[in-house]
């Protein structure tokens, strides 16, 4: 079980490390003082130790004034509500932090006031029990006598295990939020990181799937936010730095996160963006190829791909019947009615051979079926990336297509690179 361990300063200084039980009985020797501050994972702030887990119960709200009998409480020969509820509130204040209220006061306080208090004040003390929790909480640390104090109230005003957390789940939900939060933020290594989180989810009274549940959470937007910023974007693409990616994945290791399980999206975006690092920025890997190239060419990608071109195509067309046409939205006009038998010419993208491309330090090299040829990288003017390819714009004759599936983002990221080099 992780100890919730509290840090202590004097002057601005920290002196002492503890753990939180302890802290009442230093302070009552003498060696902490109440004006010294201290801090815990979760807290936002340092804190004054006069603030921390007192020993006698405070109420944050005031004593209720009791009303005068109605005439139905009349009729029963009881006193109004209230007045069982201002005797609740003095019984509760009467008892020490960490104890239940004494069962034998509380039927006496029934006996002599006609009122059921936990029946009849079920909204009143609702509220104050929310009231006590917020109080609670308002130091951003949750001690084990604060644990105790919750746990006996939640007992003195009649609620069970699971009636006190539907009540305290939003507070504590809340409050476990931005304990991560300032937990995951401290530039501490992750394994402490991972300890203080630890502390914490041991500390909140909410169920163990949802402790879980809001661990990932915040885990997730935390390492998003770490991705983000350690991002660059080169022409529209993320890039991270392998050392970066490594790192991140470490960061999840240690707070108990497994990237491809816990958080795929995340983990995809990682691999990805490490991978554009790599062919924009990292060392080029060469790929071996059959192929005869020059003495100091080297072959950096190489796929077996479809050939597209562009290529202007004459059509025959006749059609009967009533004259006419009409435009769509694409541009196209379509035509109905009776007109001669005319050639047409137009332009369409055909596959016209298959084969194996090269891009090589100097050259794109296609061996097809059909067809060989290649061009040097100072040739390209511009590479168009598709999902499915790569298009290759040359300053002289046509445009040339590669068609192969997936990954024309790496293709066209390692020929952008190549023709930059080369023309360096």
């Amino acid at each position: 079980m992780s100890v919730l361990v509290v840090h202590v300063a004097r002057a601005g200084a920290e002196f002492a490390t503890c753990p939180a039980t302890e802290v009442p009985a230093r302070l009552a020797a003498g060696e902490f003082l109440p004006t010294d501050h201290y801090w815990a994972p979760g807290m936002a702030a340092w804190r004054r130790l006069a603030e921390f887990a007192p020993t006698r119960r405070r109420l944050p709200f005031p004593r209720p004034v009791p009303d005068t009998p109605n005439l139905l409480d009349g009729m029963f020969g009881r006193e109004h509500r209230t007045a069982g509820l201002a005797r609740f509130w003095d019984l509760l204040a009467a008892t020490p932090a960490g104890e239940t209220v004494d069962g034998e006061a509380l039927r006496r306080i029934e006996a002599d006031t006609g009122v059921n208090v936990r029946t009849r004040c079920a909204k009143e003390l609702a509220a104050w029990y929310q009231a006590m929790v917020g109080d609670v909480l308002s130091d951003r640390v949750f001690t084990p006598e604060e644990q105790a104090n919750l746990a006996a109230l939640a007992w003195s005003f009649g609620y069970d295990t699971a009636q006190a957390q539907a009540m305290h789940r939003s507070a504590f939900t809340a409050y476990f939020r931005a304990g991560l939060t300032t937990a995951l933020a401290r530039d501490v290594p992750p394994d402490q990181r991972a300890r203080s989180i630890a502390a914490l989810s041991e500390q909140v009274p909410l169920p163990a799937g949802e402790v879980a549940a809001l661990v990932r959470e915040a885990v997730r937007a935390h390492l998003g936010q770490a991705v983000q910023a350690a991002v660059e974007r080169d022409e529209g693409r993320e890039l991270i730095a392998p050392p970066q990616a490594r790192s991140l994945r470490t960061l999840a290791l240690a707070m108990g996160q497994d990237l491809p399980r816990d958080h795929p999206e995340l983990a995809a975006r990682l691999e990805l963006a490490e991978r554009g690092w790599q062919v924009a920025r990292g060392d080029l890997v060469p790929v071996a190829t059959d192929l005869v190239l020059g003495s100091a060419e080297v072959c950096y990608w190489s796929r077996r791909v479809d050939l597209i071109q562009n290529k202007r195509v004459t059509v025959r067309r006749s059609f009967g019947g009533l004259v006419g046409s009409t435009g769509s939205i694409l541009g196209v006009r379509y035509r109905a009615g009776s007109y001669q038998v005319a050639r047409q010419t137009e332009d369409q993208m055909m596959q016209v051979d298959s084969g194996t491309v090269l891009f090589t330090s100097s050259r794109v090299v296609f061996d097809g079926a059909l067809k060989n040829f290649n061009f040097k990288l100072g040739k390209v003017l511009d590479v168009m990336e598709f999902s499915n390819g790569v298009g290759i714009s040359r300053d002289s004759g046509s445009d040339v297509y590669f068609c192969f599936g997936a990954d024309g983002h790496e293709a066209a990221a390692i020929l952008r690179r190549l023709v930059r080099e080369a023309k360096g």
